[in-house]
């Protein structure tokens, strides 16, 4: 259990929030100053400080749920994409990735490949708005051990996928002077 101390509370409205919450969950106010150290390099300054925007994650691949698992593969193939978002009546239901192909799919394939996808996606993914920081992108999709994640806007519509190398690419090309 979380101690008392660890814990953020919200100036507002002295709603206690978990440590490195961003928007309190009792008023919604923005609580991201509240938890984050100075920045000393332009390099850790745009990790805290840059939202998602900066990477202008696009949705150029939108699956419906009842494309086949065979549909869905060979489009991430062709496209050369680690994961692709599912869609259904323009809200997000799922993401299907590389990594799904590995882990669950794989080694029965051929039996499988012409089945809907919805039976293999990851329902509900966690998504981010794109007003979340880089810091707080990089941090839950640690935590979560994956690569990709959805971008939505305030009605769950999708509006882009972030995967963790576009995020190493800014920061490459921003900071460390790397290529685009």
């Amino acid at each position: 259990m979380i101690s008392t101390k660890s814990k953020i509370r919200c100036p507002a409205c002295h709603y206690e929030n978990l440590p490195g919450a961003e928007y309190c969950a009792g008023c919604s106010m923005d609580l991201s100053y509240l938890d984050r150290p100075a920045a000393r390099t332009e390099l850790e300054h745009s990790i805290m400080e840059d939202t998602l925007s900066v990477l202008r994650p696009t949705l150029s691949v939108r699956i419906s749920p009842t494309a086949t698992l065979r549909e869905v593969i060979k489009i991430m193939v062709d496209k050369k994409i680690g994961a692709v978002l599912i869609v259904e009546n323009n809200l997000l239901v799922g993401i299907f990735s590389e990594r799904d192909v590995a882990m669950r799919i794989a080694l029965r394939y051929l039996e499988i490949a012409d089945r809907p996808i919805r039976e293999f996606m990851t329902p509900n993914p966690e998504k981010l708005s794109i007003n979340h920081t880089l810091a707080f992108a990089l941090n839950r999709m640690a935590d979560g051990g994956y690569r990709h994640i959805p971008v939505t806007d305030d009605q769950n519509h999708p509006t882009g996928i972030v995967a963790v190398r576009d995020i190493i690419r800014y920061l490459d090309h921003k900071c460390l002077g790397g290529p685009e």
